[in-house]
């Protein structure tokens, strides 16, 4: 519901508002009330004593006719709406409307007495809600010096003044409910504001920052933000329009440079290609040289003439051979192989990849040194993909050297996974430089000699097989890559 940045600002500052005005306002409604309640009472119960107080005296000097002069005087003052004398069956003997002398009060004001007027013992006051007007009722008890008229009868009557509001009263409502208008104003105005200075100075420039972020997502490096001001939001666009400017040159050298590195892999695909038809084309000839050769060499066998070549005759066919071995293992490698997951023999795997790079190593002096201290070496994995590995670690390891130095490939269990180490003695890595190696189309290799690719293709394919690779060098001391696989047993 509240996802947004508008609809959280439109609810918290509604919500602030309408709580730091309104509290205050119906606090001083509700004490203006109070105020109003307690004056309303307290001149009510001034209006009945001083009744009290005259009806006693008229009624000892026996003037009664005088008694209707008197709540006619009363009743003038604007505060009085009635002012009644009834008996205790409900009659009204005196009042302020003379129309209503003789008839019943349920009759004059229906629902004005809601209880039983006999037993009434005391001053009672109510309040109706609907006109805020106060009504008491209240007994006239017979004092001893009244019995000589009134015999032993405990209430002689019952006297009932209503009041009415005075123009100041009538004022004061009306203020109260002008108090709730203007606050209601009030809140809508702060609303309306904030609303306008945060859509002018916020919610714009955001929605702007938005539409140009979304542009970017999508590509349009050339995006910009023409945002003219001086304070946070201008040094926010200002960043904006610096970072896609940067992003769009880092994409045109990464573009230039992936199409150099395109055109070296086409480069190095077609010479792979040369190069398994060139092996082909050996083959078929080594083939030829080494049928005739074992045609002499039975031929020297049996003729004394030609027993004398013996010797040379192994040695040609023994280097033969290795050029066919050579040969083989470069048709093997050229292969696009489809991926088969099976049980595997690392050490075997290792061996092939040795066998392949063996012509040269052994042109640069570089000695292959061997540690498979575990017998079983056996994965679940895919043997073209895993030769790979130990070819391009080999391979590394070999042109980190610049002449005569050694590879120690080792093989062993270490905690129930198979460690594969390839350590060599040769440049190292800078500290700089080594958290980027696995990053594709990096290289440290001088000119056209390296793609970037390898180490990316290691990682990919350690990760493929559920395993780790880390590495670990010293510049002028050598590099150990190190690598974890799972065994068949685990």
């Amino acid at each position: 519901m509240l996802n947004s940045v508008k609809t959280k600002f439109i609810f918290f500052s509604t919500l602030f508002i309408v709580l730091s005005v309104g509290i205050p306002t119906l606090f001083l409604i509700n004490q203006l009330d109070e105020n109003f309640n307690e004056r309303s009472l307290l001149m009510l119960n001034a209006t009945l004593d001083i009744l009290d107080h005259s009806i006693d005296h008229e009624m000892k000097l026996g003037y009664k006719k005088d008694i209707q002069t008197m709540i006619s005087e009363v009743s003038s003052n604007e505060a009085i709406d009635h002012v009644r004398i009834m008996n205790d069956e409900g009659f009204i003997t005196y009042s302020s409307q003379l129309n209503e002398i003789g008839k019943h009060i349920n009759l004059v004001s229906p629902h004005h007495i809601h209880f039983n007027l006999q037993k009434l013992n005391h001053r009672h006051i109510d309040l109706f809600s609907e006109s805020n007007i106060y009504s008491a009722i209240e007994p006239i008890f017979n004092k001893p010096e009244c019995r000589t008229c009134h015999d032993d009868e405990k209430v002689i009557a019952y006297l009932d003044v209503d009041t009415d509001l005075t123009k100041a009263e009538v004022k004061f409502q009306t203020g109260s409910l002008h108090i709730l208008f203007l606050a209601a104003v009030i809140i809508l105005i702060m609303l309306g504001g904030l609303y306008l200075i945060f859509n002018q100075l916020i919610n714009k420039p955001l929605n702007k920052f938005l539409f140009a972020f979304t542009d970017v997502g999508q590509g349009k490096l050339d995006t910009q933000l023409n945002i003219k001001n001086e304070g946070e939001i201008g040094t926010l666009a200002k960043n904006f329009n610096l970072m896609v400017k940067q992003l769009r040159q880092s994409k045109d050298e990464i573009d230039e440079l992936h199409f150099k590195q395109l055109m070296h892999a086409d480069r190095l695909t077609t010479i792979g290609e040369m190069t398994s038809q060139l092996a082909h084309e050996i083959n078929n000839h080594t083939g030829i040289i080494l049928s005739r050769a074992d045609y002499i060499q039975l031929e020297a066998a049996v003729d004394p003439n030609l027993s004398k070549i013996k010797d040379d005759l192994d040695v040609i066919s023994n280097q033969i051979e290795k050029v066919s071995t050579v040969t083989r293992h470069i048709l093997r490698h050229s292969k696009l192989n489809s991926v088969e997951f099976k049980n595997i023999d690392l050490k075997k795997i290792s061996k092939n990849a040795i066998n392949t790079l063996q012509p040269v190593l052994k042109k640069k002096d570089i000695n292959i040194i061997t540690d498979y201290t575990d017998d079983s070496t056996i994965i679940f994995g895919d043997a073209y993909q895993l030769e790979q590995v130990f070819v391009n670690l080999i391979n590394n390891a070999s042109d980190s050297i610049i002449k005569k130095g050694e590879v120690k490939i080792s093989i062993n269990k270490d905690n129930g996974k198979i460690k594969i180490i390839v350590t060599d003695n040769g440049g190292g890595i800078t500290p700089e430089l080594l958290d980027q190696i696995f990053h594709p189309f990096f290289t440290t290799k001088e000119g056209d000699k390296g793609t970037g690719l390898g180490l990316y293709i290691i990682k990919n394919i350690i990760e493929h097989h559920k395993g780790s690779i880390k590495c670990e060098s010293l510049v002028g001391r050598g590099t150990k890559f190190i690598i974890l696989l799972k065994g068949v047993d685990d």
